[in-house]
Parts: structure tokens; C-alpha cells; sequence
């Protein structure tokens, strides 16, 4: 059971907005901030003020930002942009403030909270009959992690956000589609989104810190990096679901096969260079067939 709760936590947690932003559009803005709060009390009441903070942080703001964007019929990507903006932005903020007054810096908090489970898992590992020297590798590996983990703490949270918000907003629409007609999507397709051109140049420069440079700016563009990666890797999926839908791939294809890419980190990064070279190959751009004769239909 132990092992089973975490992953159900994780995903109960990322689909938490999904019936705030749903009722918040079905009822209107002040019915949807009037549940919003209530909620929070609620939490405030049963399980103290920490547990409403983030409630109020990770889940209300990015429910209350994305159904307002969603009303005014904003697209995909400022859609999920501003509400992981928000909701980022609102718990590193929290988590700061939280950490003012403590002589242990943030980023110190978050290397002990890796090591910790690392250990843990090493240590269950041990318990299997892993060998030592597999064990021994594994924990040099995890030392190296965890300096980089406790520097991109606010990659991580946005990385989160993101892909919360992402959830949400496919979840939202198809549930608004259902209950009201296409008429209530908005006009673009996910498959056809494609990000600025000018977007290639904070990911180049960003890794170009990483590589030639150290202190700050090493920190500073590991954590836009990596947020840039994610994003990149949206796109490169926009792509594939392109020509699932030229192919007409049923659904549960669809989701079996970004559950066999998000488990296989050679398969994200192929994804993320579809994302990234696309800048200059149109991949989504396919070319008609040759017209033979009055009747024939120039392919999409």
C-alpha cells in the first residue's frame, strides 16, 4: 500500500485545479472564487495554515488564472504560461519568506530533503541484495545530483507547474467540449502550436552558462535551461500528435505512447530535438501530392 499511495497523492494533486477551473467557468467568476475560498478556509480550519498556503499556491492560483484566461479565450501556451507563472512565482515567494529567518539557506533544505530520500531508496535497494559495488556507484551519482538538485530548486517548481497546468488544460477543455460543443475550445489546435523563433536564443544562451561559466550565472542558466527543455519538449510533442492525427491514432495510442517516451530519457531527449531542430525543419509541413486530374484534393 505504501508504495502504491505516493503516485496516487501525485496524481490526485496534479488533477486537483481540474473542478475548480471547471466550476469556475460553469458558474462564473464570483461563484468560482466564492469555492476557491471556502476550500481554503476550510484546509485553515481542519489542517492548520501550512496545508492552506499550499493549497492556495500550487492549486487555487493556477485553477483561478487558467479559468480566466480560458473565459477570455486566450491560447495554449499563455493559457499554461501565465497559470504556471503564477502559481510558480506565488510558492517560491511563499517558500522564501518561509526560509527568511532560518540560518539554513533554501537550496542547503533541499539537498538534505534529496539526500534523504536517496538514502532511503539505497537503502531498500541494499535490503534486495543490490551489490555493494552497484550501491557504491549509485551513491557517488547521487552526491553529484544532489548539488544540482539543490541549485534548480526553482526549476523544479516550475517544471512542475508547467506541466500541472499543461494537465489541466487538456483535462478542462475536453470536459468543456463535452458539456457545451467545440464552440468552447479555443480556435487553435495544440498540434499546430509552434514557439518563436527567437525562443532558440535564451536555451542557447542559458546552455552556453552552464558549460562556460560558474557561480551565478552557472545556477542562473541551469534553472532557465531546464525549464527551456520542458517547453521545447511540448513542442516536440505538438509534433508527434501532428502526424498521429494525419494518421488518425486512436487515443489510448496516444497515451500509451507518451507514457513509453516519459519513461525512457533517450526517447525525451529525441523528443526535445524534434521540439528544437524544428526551428529550421518544418516538420509539420508536408507537401501535397502531385494534382493527376480535376477531382484530385491537395493532401494537408
Amino acid at each position: 500500500m505504501a508504495l502504491v499511495f505516493p503516485p496516487l497523492a501525485l496524481v490526485a494533486g496534479i488533477l486537483s485545479p481540474v473542478p475548480l477551473i471547471f466550476v469556475y467557468l460553469q458558474v462564473g467568476k464570483g461563484a468560482g472564487l466564492a469555492v476557491v475560498a471556502v476550500i481554503f478556509g476550510v484546509l485553515l480550519a481542519v489542517m492548520g495554515p501550512m496545508q492552506a498556503i499550499l493549497f492556495l499556491a500550487e492549486y487555487a492560483v493556477l485553477a483561478v488564472i487558467m479559468a480566466e484566461t480560458l473565459r477570455l479565450g486566450f491560447s495554449f501556451d499563455r493559457c499554461v504560461g501565465f497559470s504556471a507563472s503564477g502559481s510558480t512565482l506565488l510558492s517560491i515567494f511563499l517558500l522564501l519568506v518561509s526560509f527568511s529567518g532560518s540560518e539554513e539557506p533554501l537550496s542547503v533544505f533541499f539537498k538534505k530533503h534529496f539526500e534523504a530520500n536517496i538514502q532511503q531508496s539505497l537503502d531498500s535497494l541494499k535490503t534486495m541484495g543490490e551489490s555493494a559495488a552497484d550501491l557504491a556507484e549509485m551513491k557517488r551519482f547521487a552526491d553529484k545530483a544532489s548539488e544540482t538538485f539543490a541549485v534548480s530548486f526553482p526549476a523544479i517548481i516550475a517544471i512542475g507547474s508547467l506541466i500541472t497546468a499543461a494537465i489541466n488544460f487538456f483535462l478542462v477543455r475536453f470536459l468543456m467540449v463535452r458539456f457545451h460543443g467545440p464552440s468552447i475550445s479555443p480556435p487553435e489546435k495544440f498540434s499546430e502550436w509552434i514557439l518563436p523563433e527567437q525562443m532558440v536564443w535564451p536555451l542557447l544562451l542559458s546552455g552556453a552558462a552552464v558549460v562556460l561559466t560558474e557561480g551565478m550565472l552557472d545556477v542562473l542558466g541551469l534553472n532557465v535551461l531546464l525549464v527551456l527543455l520542458v517547453i521545447y519538449f511540448f513542442q516536440g510533442w505538438a509534433i508527434i500528435a501532428r502526424f498521429f492525427e494525419i494518421k488518425n491514432v486512436p487515443g489510448i495510442l496516444w497515451a500509451l505512447a507518451l507514457l513509453l517516451i516519459l519513461v525512457q530519457p533517450i526517447l525525451i531527449g529525441l523528443v526535445i530535438g524534434l521540439g528544437v531542430f524544428d526551428i529550421w525543419i518544418d516538420f509539420r509541413k508536408l507537401k501535397p501530392r502531385p494534382s493527376t486530374g480535376p477531382d484530385d484534393e491537395d493532401q494537408i
